[in-house]
């Protein structure tokens, strides 16, 4: 059991999941790199070093496709939210 009482269960095939951290904003800047929600003494003895770059240009748009093919991975299914953040793009 997890702190305030939530439980961990595990679903689906752990090979399948993505652990990409990449976040588009307008089609204009991303962000990449190893954002956690951990907090640093989350394993103890081992800090938590976070790197994220912010990205401009060109390679923007490549980085929105990489995150639009992760969500039509046939792999796994595409959430609601990306369903309809691609459909609004188009």
């Amino acid at each position: 059991m997890l702190p305030g009482g939530l439980r961990w269960r595990r679903s689906g095939r752990m090979d399948l999941r993505n652990h990409r951290k990449i976040a588009v904003i307008d089609n204009e800047v991303a962000y990449v790199g190893s954002q956690n929600l951990a907090g640093p003494g989350f394993v103890p003895g081992h800090p938590n070093r976070e790197l994220v770059a912010r990205v401009r240009g060109p390679a923007v748009a490549h980085l929105e496709a990489v995150f639009a093919s992760d969500c039509c991975c046939p792999a796994a299914r595409p959430t609601r939210t990306a369903t309809r953040v691609m459909r609004w793009q188009r």
